[in-house]
């Protein structure tokens, strides 16, 4: 009987390079059982064991549980949410580093996508997969000639669109639109059948489902290459209106994402992580965190206090202002902690308590 503890074998066994020797055969067998853990820890170890390969059998084999890659009537199948969202990290695993052009137009089409059909199940998982593949497609290409063949897709700046969110005037996915056209075309199939009857979107882009994704490949298009422009694409809301506008996890996933770019900027103290807070962030909790008690003694409030002591006729959202703090710092942290964390740096042994603090 297929069980969780054998999906995860299979992916330990691809993450060391010995699901090579499975024959086809095997492979089927494995996912005609039709059990999720199982078919994601074996899609997700064929394609680590063939890293960056390009391989082609691996790539048929993934490809076949992306519906949006398949012509119709087969892009009908019922494949479960988690064997599509691990065939889509599947597919940036196995073509990381390569550039292929065919599949970051693919990505960056299934980022942007709307909802089509009823099956909307996961799709922030699924879009946040897309993006994570795109980046390791791309992985650090973003300022190299290796790319030069992917510049008429735009790549930073529709994903500057996802993360920013706007009106969507142009179409996206044209790689997936062309194949549905093709069936619609075969099997007289109106455009207007395959529309989402539970999600309805305006023309307006979605953030809260393509922006982690956006800011995690524009990160990994960028990777170590200290671009300037492609960070000023992720720079953090400086006024309270625009505090509102963005979620606290995604100010999070922007420094993560500006820390990998910027990488030679990087420095493992606690003054660098608070550099990357806002203005507006930092002036206000620093001059509003010292409270004076009854006996006329200064001393440091909690983000509960200061929550508590604010005027309800105030127009500032101490906890909105609170959560971003909290998230940027931790944002910072983990950065810090990706460039310095494989050498035994005392500065970084202390980033653990101060981030523990600031989070209370």
């Amino acid at each position: 009987m297929p069980s969780p503890q054998h999906g995860g074998l299979l992916l330990a066994l691809g993450l060391q390079k010995h699901l090579t020797v499975l024959a086809m055969t095997d492979i089927y067998e494995y996912l005609t059982l039709g059990h999720d853990p199982t078919t994601v820890g074996l899609l997700l170890g064929m394609a680590a064991a063939k890293l960056g390969t390009a391989d082609a059998t691996v790539s048929k084999m993934l490809c076949l549980h992306i519906p949006a890659l398949l012509p119709q009537p087969f892009a009908e199948m019922e494949v479960s949410a988690a064997a599509q969202t691990a065939a889509m990290a599947g597919i940036g695993l196995l073509y990381c580093g390569t550039a292929h052009r065919l599949m970051a137009e693919f990505l960056l089409g299934e980022i942007l996508r709307r909802a089509r059909g009823d099956r909307t199940r996961d799709r922030e998982a699924y879009t946040l997969a897309a993006g994570l593949a795109l980046g390791m497609i791309t992985l650090g290409k973003g300022a190299s000639h290796c790319a030069d063949g992917l510049s008429d897709l735009r790549i930073p700046q529709r994903l500057h669109r996802a993360l920013a969110g706007g009106c969507e005037h142009e179409k996206v996915g044209e790689l997936s639109s062309l194949l549905s056209v093709a069936g619609e075309a075969c099997n007289k199939i109106p455009y207007d059948k395959v529309q989402c009857s539970r999600i309805r979107e305006g023309e307006h882009i979605n953030t809260d489902v393509t922006a982690p994704g956006a800011i995690l490949a524009l990160g990994l298009h960028f990777l170590k290459t200290n671009s300037t422009s492609a960070a000023a694409r992720l720079l953090l809301p400086d006024t309270h209106v625009l505090l509102d506008t963005v979620r606290p996890d995604l100010q999070l996933l922007r420094v993560v994402a500006r820390s990998i770019i910027l990488w030679d900027t990087m420095r493992p103290s606690i003054a660098w992580v608070e550099s990357q807070l806002p203005h507006v962030v930092a002036l206000h909790l620093t001059s509003v965190y010292l409270i004076t008690t009854s006996q006329g003694i200064s001393r440091r409030a909690s983000a509960d206090e200061v929550c508590a002591e604010a005027k309800p006729s105030s127009t500032i959202d101490w906890e909105t202002v609170h959560q971003a703090r909290v998230n940027i710092i931790a944002g910072g942290c983990f950065a810090c902690e990706q460039c310095f964390g494989d050498v035994l740096c005392s500065s970084i042994v202390r980033l653990g308590p101060w981030s523990a603090f600031c989070g209370h």
